[in-house]
């Protein structure tokens, strides 16, 4: 049995479970850790909302900073849903799109060098330094937990160091 459940990492002073955004989980808040620069990862069990995108956006506003959240089907896949204040640099993917769509989500309304592209922008207006190129290859992995790809894609993007 795989993971099922969220994952969000905001840029915010003040920790996530103080946020109105997040409210709506309560006690589901698993953890909640520290990550350099000024980010914050939490785990949250249980339902899911209807539209991950929006809590994106709400948080972003909310902590007047950037958001990626995904949300995870059993480790097969998820729906990665990233926001900035204003909704500027927003963008949405799918970890394995193909197990994704079988489950039933809505066709993606762009090519993965255009989400990489998306996800690139998004990464250097939060200040981060993003791989590009390691972006694009992992929108496109399969045969792993999504959970680790997600992992990945937060190295990627700049968020987080490499395990050493």
């Amino acid at each position: 049995m795989g993971y099922t459940g969220h994952i969000i990492t905001a840029k915010s002073a003040r920790p996530l479970t103080d946020a109105a955004a997040l409210s709506q989980y309560g006690s589901e808040i698993l953890d909640v850790a520290g990550v350099p620069g000024g980010w914050q990862r939490c785990s949250i069990a249980g339902a899911f909302p209807d539209d991950m995108d929006k809590t994106a956006e709400a948080l972003a506003a909310e902590t007047d900073g950037p958001v990626i959240a995904a949300t995870f089907l059993d480790s097969d896949c998820a729906m990665v849903s990233a926001a900035m204040p204003g909704s500027a640099n927003s963008w949405n993917t799918y970890i394995h799109p193909d197990t994704a769509l079988s489950f039933g989500a809505p066709p993606l309304p762009h090519t993965i060098t255009q989400i990489a592209d998306m996800a690139s922008a998004w990464a250097s207006a939060s200040g981060l330094d993003p791989d590009h190129e390691a972006i694009c290859e992992l929108l496109e992995a399969h045969g792993t937990f999504a959970e680790d790809i997600f992992s990945e894609l937060l190295i990627a993007l700049g968020i987080t160091e490499p395990a050493s």
